[in-house]
């Protein structure tokens, strides 16, 4: 039997804590981040939530920690036969602490746990909008204002989100067409040379042949990366090689805190991006095809 001993042990608890999710999507790893900071707060229903989320998305972290919670009643109704199934899901997606709680304990044989029975689990606030390109404008001196009409214009015509872009200047440049930084990145876009030159950009401290460049690269970024924001910010700052070294954000302190400042604006894990501009980071079509597999197995 399943005990609340057993898994909400300080050590078990600890290990399940620090298991690793470098593997898994943003999306993923933000609902894991939201879940454990629930729990934390003593939210343990939204915390059930948002690891049905992610044990929906195939996530056997998500799994694991939503079996705890059925095991002892915490923020769903207690059912041992829920813990059961969702722990040998996790177990067979190779999760090693669900495999050791699980023990020989066998699992209902073709039960499935209200996550994926009952869809009014799933049941979650509003996805934060954008800030409006409107709401820019509208905080600009009106010689600035024409700046946010030109990102509109420059941004739809290469199928960026003019509001991704706007975010992007806030964080680069806070929209000083002159801004130069220490290490030579130039403009609103805040364009280093190298960058400037890779996208024919010949005078990156002109405001339109800037936006140009910038706008391309992140466009550029957003196929690489297969849509993932967060992977494309963190390319924007750091460089894409740098993402795919690390296999995600680096653990930088300067690009974290980008990412999460620019998130902060624009609060879309996912955009449309075009097939075609560039071969996809090998890391990204990796993790993505380890995604699929885990929902298959569901």
């Amino acid at each position: 039997m399943l005990t609340a001993a057993l898994l909400f042990s300080p050590a078990a608890h600890a290990d399940a804590e620090a298991a690793s999710v470098a593997e898994e999507s943003p999306r993923i790893a933000g609902l894991l981040d939201e879940a454990q900071a629930s729990e934390r707060s003593r939210n343990f229903p939204r915390a059930a939530q948002r690891y049905c989320e992610a044990a929906r998305e195939g996530s056997a972290e998500g799994m694991y920690r939503l079996g705890r919670l059925y095991s002892v009643g915490l923020g769903v109704k207690r059912d041992n036969a829920a813990a059961a199934s969702l722990l040998a899901l996790a177990a067979q997606l190779g999760h090693q602490h669900a495999q050791e709680m699980l023990g020989s304990l066998a699992a209902p044989e073709g039960y499935q746990a209200e996550c994926f029975s009952n869809p009014a689990l799933l049941i979650s606030p509003l996805t934060p909008e954008p800030r409006s390109t409107e709401q820019y404008a509208n905080s600009m001196a009106p010689d600035k204002r024409k700046l946010v009409r030109l990102v509109e214009r420059l941004a739809t015509t290469h199928g960026v989100d003019p509001r991704l872009v706007l975010a992007v200047i806030t964080a680069e440049s806070n929209f000083d067409t002159g801004a130069v930084s220490p290490k030579n990145a130039l403009g609103l876009m805040q364009l280093i040379p190298e960058t400037a030159q890779r996208f024919n950009v010949a005078d990156p401290l002109h405001h339109e042949q800037n936006l140009r460049g910038g706008i391309a690269y992140l466009r550029w970024l957003l196929a690489y990366f297969r849509g993932d924001v967060q992977l494309a910010l963190a390319g924007y700052n750091a460089g894409e090689g740098a993402v795919d070294r690390y296999r995600g954000i680096p653990p930088f302190a300067e690009t974290q805190a980008y990412v999460r400042r620019v998130f902060e604006l624009y609060p879309l894990a996912s955009h449309p991006y075009q097939d075609g501009v560039v071969a996809p980071s090998a890391f990204v079509v990796e993790r993505d095809a380890q995604v699929d597999l885990r929902k298959r197995k569901l």
